[in-house]
């Protein structure tokens, strides 16, 4: 949905293609790139690593690493096909538009985070009949999550003038917390 709106907004709102961001900007964005591939691996596993030593969780690693590596291997081309979409949306379109506003960088962040983080309020509806928590509980932590994640993503678009490295880092999170649950 994000980016069918955003294709219709661009296509015949007359807001054009030149924010897009569709390019992917190697050239000297290799940092950027390493940052969107590793901060959540890195993050998930210090998260691990910290519960493991205060005795909150265990696993057993030989049988589990095998399990995990295939499911992170599995997850490719959902994560792949779902958050291209979604990042050339929010990333690609409501982002950049955001920008062009009177508003503080940190702010207009804050505000695709929202928005982001809310469009995604019927998955967690569908999915907390499966769980012991309630929206009432989740959705305040989820929104916290994403606007923190889109003020990464938002710097990181910003610095590389590419939506690729929020592709990825989302594709590299859905991998990796997808194949840990």
């Amino acid at each position: 949905a994000p980016l069918v709106i955003s294709f219709l907004l661009r296509a015949f709102a007359g807001d054009g293609w030149q924010d897009l961001g569709i390019k992917p900007a190697w050239k000297g964005n290799g940092l950027w790139y390493a940052v969107s591939i590793l901060v959540y691996p890195v993050c998930a596993t210090l998260i691990l690593l910290i519960g493991l030593g205060l005795g909150m969780i265990s696993f057993s690693a030989p049988a589990t690493v095998g399990v995990f590596v295939q499911a992170f291997a599995l997850l490719f081309v959902s994560q792949i096909l779902t958050n291209i979409p979604e990042e050339f949306g929010f990333r690609g379109y409501l982002a950049p538009k955001m920008y062009t506003l009177p508003l503080n960088t940190f702010v207009a962040h804050v505000l695709v985070g929202l928005i982001w983080g809310l469009w995604h309020a019927p998955y967690l509806a569908a999915i907390t009949p499966y769980t012991t928590e309630s929206m009432i509980t989740l959705l305040p932590r989820f929104l916290l999550g994403t606007v923190a994640a889109s003020v990464v993503y938002g710097e990181i678009r910003l610095l590389t003038n590419s939506v690729w490295p929020a592709v990825l880092m989302q594709t590299t999170g859905g991998m990796f917390i997808g194949a840990l649950m």
